[in-house]
């Protein structure tokens, strides 16, 4: 995961970008740290990782964990028995 590591942080300095970090690698997709105004920057990212790498790299954002439990909050208890 390093070498993607480098591959994305040269891809961010070029475009002018904040850092990244990369959370997760499995083959050609890659998962990103979520942060406030990413989304715009991946499709740029995207292109720019696939021109270096001359394959497919699909950006995916590491989803949020519910820090406030809400599934467990919201959760009706007993419709585990119906």
């Amino acid at each position: 995961m390093e070498k993607e590591q480098k591959l994305l942080d040269e891809a961010v300095k070029v475009l002018g970008f904040e850092p990244i970090v990369l959370c997760k690698v499995d083959r050609f997709r890659w998962s990103l740290e979520e942060r406030p105004g990413i989304g715009p920057q991946m499709i740029k990212l995207e292109r720019a990782l696939q021109h270096v790498t001359k394959h497919p790299i699909d950006l995916r954002l590491q989803p949020k964990k519910d820090g406030n439990r809400r599934f467990d909050r919201n959760y009706l208890r007993g419709v585990e028995k119906v």
